[in-house]
């Protein structure tokens, strides 16, 4: 495929992309909104508590948020794809949640009706930046312009060290991610933030921080395995807070540091949060290096010049 006709296909790509991302987050986050409802009631439980009304699970709100965080994670990943796709997502998603950070409250009446709620959150928990920002840093990339092919095998050594950070990196983006969730009123009291709250810039600091380690994760090529193993346990978690609730207040109910953090660990694993952006990691760092014809080719070429040679 030529490259000016690869772009236009990736830009095409991209902004169907663009528009999946939001149709599924807005039908994900409506489909959870009765299992968020729930979690919101515990205030305090622990293993074998009375719950407070039946936890609703979701099967369908798992899949969708997944399937809008593997789409990400595929744009941000798949080398093959020109880097007009995730460009041609990214603008529009960043657009909407740069309109929603600046003005938050006037951005959430624009859905109304039963859609109110779910966009509503979209919007206070800045998910439309998150995806739109990491997007663009997947532009951003280097490797992303250059030509798409199968990279050496790494050394055992550097495979170890990606590793070890992926385990370094498992708590960070938990931690930076699970701050992100500011639909709860009382939330950010619940994690410690070296930051003052109230403080000016507190929060924009935090989401460039957040849009930052995950699209460093997401578009580095090298990071592939950190990438997988600091999204696994966030894909793993939420699918559990959104399929099976009782399971996720049962887990939470065994962690210490008293119930104001078991509470907002459960409402974290029932936001969405942890399993959008765990799927993003992982698709990211599943998707191939480079092309697959590119190993095929020395094969090719050493089988032409065997057929000369005889």
């Amino acid at each position: 495929m030529r490259s000016g006709t690869r772009h236009v296909v990736g830009a095409a790509v991209g902004v169907a992309a663009a528009g999946a991302i939001a149709a599924l987050l807005l039908a994900g986050e409506y489909e959870a909104s009765l299992t968020q409802a729930w979690a919101a009631t515990q205030q305090d439980h622990g293993p074998g508590s009375v719950l407070i009304n039946a936890p609703a699970g979701s099967i369908r709100a798992a899949a969708l948020i997944a399937l809008a965080g593997v789409t990400v994670g595929v744009l941000c990943g798949w080398r093959r794809l020109s880097p007009a796709a995730p460009l041609a997502a990214g603008l529009p998603l960043a657009g909407i949640g740069l309109l929603s950070w600046l003005d938050t409250w006037r951005m959430t009446l624009l859905a109304a009706g039963s859609l109110s709620q779910p966009w509503s959150r979209l919007v206070t928990d800045q998910v439309f930046l998150v995806t739109g920002g990491v997007l663009l840093l997947a532009v951003a990339a280097p490797a992303r312009w250059r030509q798409p092919i199968f990279p050496a095998p790494r050394s055992l050594r550097w495979i170890a060290l990606t590793a070890l950070l992926g385990l370094v990196a498992v708590p960070v983006t938990w931690y930076l991610v699970q701050l992100t969730n500011m639909t709860p009123a009382n939330y950010p009291a619940s994690y410690w933030w070296p930051l003052r709250q109230n403080a000016d810039n507190s929060v924009g600091i935090l989401f460039v921080l957040v849009i930052a380690t995950l699209g460093v994760l997401a578009a580095s090529r090298s990071l592939r395995i950190t990438a997988i193993i600091a999204g696994a346990p966030m894909l793993g978690l939420g699918l559990i807070g959104l399929v099976a609730p009782t399971l996720a207040n049962d887990l939470t109910g065994w962690v210490g540091f008293g119930p104001a953090w078991r509470y907002a660990v459960l409402v974290d694993l029932t936001s969405g949060l942890s399993l959008l952006y765990g799927a993003m990691l992982v698709t990211s760092g599943l998707m191939p290096a480079g092309s697959w014809r590119a190993i095929a080719l020395p094969k090719r070429v050493k089988a032409a010049r065997a057929a000369a040679v005889s």
